[in-house]
């Protein structure tokens, strides 16, 4: 994180015109991790997911393309299918099993989430 607010920084202090940069990012893709997107879905807490959407927004606001790698998509898949197996064991430990219990969601309830993952990410981020 250092070497990259650092690396942020030099490049302020070296760009030579700043104020004839573009205002927006029409041609800027940003692809989104698995944790991010988590955390857009409200699977890891609504105050996560609020601050996400804020960015989604932003980042819409600006013209900016979002998007996630297909791999990404089966890895969330991968992700939820797997905490909604200890929803109801002990053994069940992670933030997406912590708050599925705290919103007393089922394993049914994540397996949905799952299987409608390209639909929750049109509604989110496209």
């Amino acid at each position: 994180m250092i070497l990259v607010q650092g690396h942020m920084l030099a490049n302020g202090l070296l760009c030579d015109d700043l104020y004839n940069t573009p205002r927006n990012f029409r041609e800027v893709s940003f692809y989104f991790d698995t944790p991010l997107v988590i955390q857009i879905l409200g699977l890891d807490g609504d105050e996560k997911m609020e601050s996400c959407n804020e960015l989604v927004q932003f980042l819409q606001r600006l013209h900016g393309k979002i998007a996630v790698f297909s791999h990404t998509r089966d890895e969330i898949k991968h992700v939820i299918r797997q905490s909604s197996k200890f929803i109801d064991s002990k053994e069940g430990r992670g933030r997406i099993v912590r708050n599925a219990r705290n919103k007393n969601l089922a394993m049914s309830d994540l397996i949905l989430y799952a299987e409608k993952l390209d639909e929750l990410l049109a509604e989110k981020i496209y």
